[in-house]
């Protein structure tokens, strides 16, 4: 049996990663938070894959597989502590941004706490000739990540669209707002096929759809993030809201 969900999960492992990289780089160059958040974030999302690629490759047991798919919603209740900070990195109100993230962290211990608790082997599920391997959880914590997720992402597209309205004069910084938003609605979309519509509908469509989206979202937002830094390594940017 092919574990085609856990092959698909190293090629996302490997998308972020490389991004996280990248966007490290222009970091260090630039010192600029809004490109270390992303760094930070595009870092542990890429472990929240790697994690994913480990059933029926890695590990056979259900109940090692159960344990891991605990351990990795750690990783994905990071991404999201850093990503609700990029958008506060920008604006004022930045305790709001530590307001948001302490919640996210309540969420993610309470997520693992339960997770552990009542722990279940994972359900092993063949459609020949693939194999793939379903967490079992409360539905309960499944929809709360969902809503965090949501929460988080919808938080950013709304001070986003702020920054894109604030800064409309201004080309360069409207189009990074633009992107960064376009990226944000992409992988919000994944974000609801996995953790809203994936307990309703077949769980390996709904995967595989919030897989694209996710991965296309994430190519979108890196764009978006780094289009800063990249327009001001060929000339020097004027300040937001100048008008020419």
């Amino acid at each position: 049996m092919i574990p085609l969900i856990s092959i698909l999960n190293i090629v996302n492992f490997v998308v972020p990663i490389l991004i996280s990289a990248r966007t490290y780089r222009a970091y260090r160059t630039s010192r600029s938070r809004l490109l270390l958040y992303f760094s930070l974030a595009s870092f542990f999302f890429s472990f929240y894959w790697l994690f994913g690629s480990s059933p029926g490759i890695i590990f056979t047991d259900l109940y090692d597989i159960g344990v891991v798919n605990v351990l990795r919603f750690v990783f994905l209740y990071m991404t999201l502590i850093f990503i609700v900070q990029i958008p506060f990195s920008l604006i004022t109100y930045k305790f709001l941004g530590l307001l948001f993230s302490f919640l996210v962290v309540v969420g993610g211990i309470l997520f693992v706490s339960v997770g552990f608790l009542q722990l279940s082997p994972a359900k092993m599920v063949i459609t020949s000739p693939f194999v793939y391997w379903v967490p079992v959880f409360p539905r309960w914590i499944e929809t709360m990540t969902g809503v965090f997720s949501s929460v988080a992402l919808s938080v950013f597209v709304a001070v986003f669209s702020y920054l894109a309205w604030r800064d409309w004069p201004h080309a360069m910084l409207r189009r990074r707002s633009l992107m960064i938003i376009t990226g944000m609605w992409v992988m919000l979309i994944g974000g609801i096929f996995r953790f809203l519509i994936g307990g309703i509908l077949d769980f390996y469509f709904t995967y595989a759809i919030s897989t694209i989206f996710v991965t296309i979202g994430l190519l979108i937002l890196a764009d978006g993030i780094t289009h800063e830094h990249k327009h001001a390594t060929n000339q020097t940017i004027p300040p937001p809201n100048t008008q020419h």
